[in-house]
């Protein structure tokens, strides 16, 4: 059985370009496109890591993160443009594992998340 991956962005182009990455690495891939959904999927699942982005619609990346520290324990890495030094200490102090900015290639993401 594969890795479980949920991915909260709302760039679809990105989000099934990651998608389609881990899985042809065997994961088991959730994509959702806003905030809501995010919390909503994460919550009382099991997942092995979560990519989230900041900007994302209806709630935010920073609040959905310290949503998730209070439900889970899984690793959250937030994939954005948001490229402020302030933005990556915000991901941080909400709970981020990492933070990675865009662009970064699929060989990047995949070493940080191993």
């Amino acid at each position: 059985m594969g890795f479980r991956l949920l991915i909260a962005e709302d760039d679809r182009l990105l989000a099934e370009a990651v998608s389609d990455y881990f899985t042809a690495k065997g994961w088991k891939v959730k994509i959702v496109y806003n905030g809501e959904d995010a919390v909503e999927k994460a919550v009382g699942r099991s997942w092995d890591m979560i990519l989230l982005d900041v900007m994302l619609p209806g709630r935010d990346g920073f609040s959905v993160c310290r949503k998730l520290r209070e439900q889970t324990g899984t690793p959250v890495f937030f994939i954005t443009a948001r490229v402020m030094e302030e933005d990556e200490l915000n991901g941080y102090a909400a709970g981020a594992d990492n933070y990675i900015t865009k662009p970064f290639t699929p060989l990047e993401l995949l070493a940080r998340v191993n």
